[in-house]
């Protein structure tokens, strides 16, 4: 319990922070594919080293004058060096948003819940019958994208999933996964007020 109330802290100091002040135009919807590395070990469980994966899938978005609301689909690689876990994950993240550079570039600031969903296991070492075949996590992150074009954009996102369920409960094994991220999308239309 302690455990998630200090996941749950971040998501708090985000949502109470106020708006940029800078006026901002109204958003708009988009969506994107988005795809890179994924740097993931087991936490508290013996030091295996970590592992080097990937991740793809595909982000929809609304962009509102301060903020911003996303729901993603992805295929993730987990686990560590002698326990590869896979996952389809499903992200709804919230952050506040900031225009940069004349407005085509926008910062933003997120957090938010993931459900993931196993499916597959390969290790070495543990039995992948005991693997949770679900997983909770509180992502954490950064996005720059900036407009291409007419109506396109291109981006880069950093973010680290704190987790909230062990993989392997009695081992509290959970999975610590970072990932770097490159979108390229586009607008989708105005969304509404």
């Amino acid at each position: 319990m302690d455990r998630i109330a200090r996941a749950l802290l971040p998501v708090a100091l985000i949502l109470s922070a106020p708006a940029p002040a800078s006026g901002q135009a109204p958003g708009s919807k988009f969506a994107a594919l988005i795809g890179g590395a994924v740097r993931s070990d087991l936490g508290s469980f013996v030091n295996t080293g970590g592992r080097w994966g990937g991740t793809a899938g595909i982000l929809f978005g609304v962009n509102t004058s301060w903020s911003s609301i996303t729901v993603e689909g992805n295929w993730i690689q987990k686990g560590d060096e002698s326990t590869h876990l896979d996952y389809i994950e499903v992200p709804v993240t919230v952050g506040g948003v900031m225009l940069l550079r004349d407005g085509k570039t926008r910062g933003r600031l997120y957090t938010g819940l993931s459900l993931g969903f196993n499916t597959s296991c390969e290790s070495e070492v543990l039995n992948c019958d005991l693997a949770e075949d679900t997983e909770l996590g509180l992502p954490l992150g950064f996005q720059f994208a900036t407009v291409r074009g007419a109506n396109t954009f291109i981006g880069i996102d950093v973010r680290y999933s704190f987790p909230l369920l062990e993989v392997y409960d009695d081992l509290d094994a959970h999975n610590r996964p970072w990932q770097f991220r490159i979108m390229i999308g586009r607008t989708l239309g105005q969304s509404s007020r």
